[in-house]
């Protein structure tokens, strides 16, 4: 995953990404039936995308489970069914989802556990915040507040921080998403 800075990842960070995702499955559950109609089996597509043919099944029948699935599983079945980003984002037409009621919000327990992973790796690496700041361009105070999860950071910003930091952005995604499936494990086996 390689991150630029520049106007397009600005713009991407006002997305609301529930509803690239929302456009996302419908384009999913399209070429799914392009499939199906090409005479590809059910299990032959769950294959491909690396989910069991029932799985392929209630999506066809139901029309649903785009809203249940992760960034990581979303991304690879685009990937696998080879549908174009252009086509997710339309950025042929210029066209991005409007600004949902949500980012108004402010920080999301997702961007707690991307700070906490990036300040472990930053301490673990001896890359004092200092460093940071000063290869990101930025505030120390600005900083600091990110890597304490005081305050959600911009695309850009995570970027330039992973860099800074010296690790690449996907490995602190998935270490973010995984620190979420463990708590989530947690809070089911405490109920």
């Amino acid at each position: 995953m390689e991150c630029k800075d520049n106007d397009d990842a600005n713009t991407l960070t006002n997305m609301d990404s529930f509803r690239v995702n929302e456009r996302a499955w419908k384009l999913v559950l399209a070429r799914l039936d392009e499939l199906i109609a090409q005479g590809m089996s059910q299990s032959e597509i769950g294959r491909l995308l690396g989910v069991h043919r029932a799985t392929v099944s209630v999506w066809q029948a139901d029309r649903k489970g785009g809203e249940r699935t992760s960034f990581r599983d979303m991304v690879r079945y685009i990937d696998r069914l080879q549908i174009p980003l252009a086509e997710v984002f339309r950025e042929a037409e210029g066209e991005l989802p409007e600004p949902g009621p949500q980012l108004r919000l402010g920080r999301t327990p997702l961007d707690g556990r991307v700070a906490k992973t990036l300040s472990a790796v930053a301490r673990a690496l001896g890359v004092e915040q200092a460093a940071i700041a000063e290869r990101m361009g930025a505030s120390p105070e600005d900083v600091a507040a990110m890597l304490k999860g005081k305050r959600p950071m911009l695309i850009g910003e995570f970027c330039r921080m992973c860099q800074a930091v010296g690790i690449a952005p996907a490995v602190v995604l998935d270490r973010a998403l995984s620190l979420a499936e463990n708590e989530d494990d947690a809070v089911r086996h405490s109920a």
